[in-house]
């Protein structure tokens, strides 16, 4: 049971989360998948969007900050306004209410919702341009992983209606009959079956809905956790020149990657203070307009 738990821990990530389609009421047609963690006060959120990933990770007091800017008016405990962010959030993508915006090489997404006694709570993911293995780790090798499984299950049950005609012929040369007529089904053409379409392939090339299915969300996050699994156990870490490289054969890529830590931290290092002077700016633009605090 605590192995279960632990591992339910181990995998609640943004990876695994499934893409959840959402057409808004201004035509934009898009994928969204989110990670919220109220322990740490942080969430990450994705968006596919003319053909690029977006991100935007919040930890802590860069959420603290984003309160004051879209809710300066607002006094309670953080832990409730991190509740209230994905209450809210929840809601609007189930109901469409969300805003889409992009300009200056960022997207941003707002939403707003009323709390208890009608008050307004608003809020924007502000996110940057992903790298381009996310494409490809995300969605095209996630969705080409979930083709092949289900090609495979495909398999199996073809031979197993295969198996189940010899079945049915061997009763009906004994005598057997089934007792009502519309009952009554004729042997399975796999060959008929494979070069048939329901429906007109064209008219969905585009269309991001056909990924949001209960089905098709459960084999992809199945899918992600197992590839989860298989990378981390191909990983090792190499000494090199008092730097750690770590190497790993990622199973969501066809290559193998060295990835030198030290390069990641100053990437990362660069993005968040612009992230973080972005969030300050607008935190002092805000501040100029008093408004009255309501304690909730």
């Amino acid at each position: 049971m605590s192995e279960t738990i632990q591992n339910t821990k181990k995998y609640d990530s943004i990876s695994i989360q499934p893409w959840v389609y959402v057409n808004c009421h201004s035509g934009e047609q898009l994928l969204l998948k989110t990670c919220f963690k109220k322990e740490t006060l942080s969430y990450c959120v994705m968006c596919y969007f003319n053909s690029v990933v977006w991100e935007e990770e919040i930890i802590g007091n860069d959420f603290l900050k984003k309160c004051k800017i879209f809710n300066p008016n607002i006094e309670t405990t953080p832990a409730k306004l991190f509740t209230y962010l994905e209450s809210c959030y929840n809601s609007c993508v189930f109901s469409l209410q969300l805003k889409v915006l992009l300009q200056n090489d960022m997207l941003e997404i707002s939403f707003k919702c009323k709390l208890q006694a009608g008050i307004p709570f608003y809020w924007t993911f502000m996110m940057e341009r992903s790298s381009h293995e996310k494409i490809s780790n995300q969605l095209v090798t996630p969705l080409l992983l979930m083709v092949s499984e289900l090609s495979r299950k495909q398999g199996e049950l073809s031979e197993l209606l295969k198996k189940k005609d010899k079945e049915i012929q061997d009763y009906k040369l004994q005598g057997s009959q089934v007792s009502k007529q519309h009952l009554e089904t004729t042997p399975f053409d796999e060959t008929s079956f494979n070069n048939a379409w329901s429906c007109d392939i064209s008219s969905q090339r585009k269309h991001l809905s056909i990924i949001d299915k209960p089905n098709l969300k459960e084999l992809y996050k199945n899918v992600m956790i197992n590839s989860h699994v298989e990378s981390e156990s191909d990983c090792k870490v190499i000494p090199s020149n008092g730097i750690q490289v770590f190497e790993y054969h990622d199973s969501l890529s066809s290559t193998s990657s060295v990835i030198k830590e030290l390069g990641l931290e100053e990437i990362e290092k660069e993005r968040r203070e612009a992230r973080e002077k972005r969030l300050q700016d607008e935190v002092d633009r805000k501040s100029k307009k008093k408004k009255r605090k309501i304690k909730i």
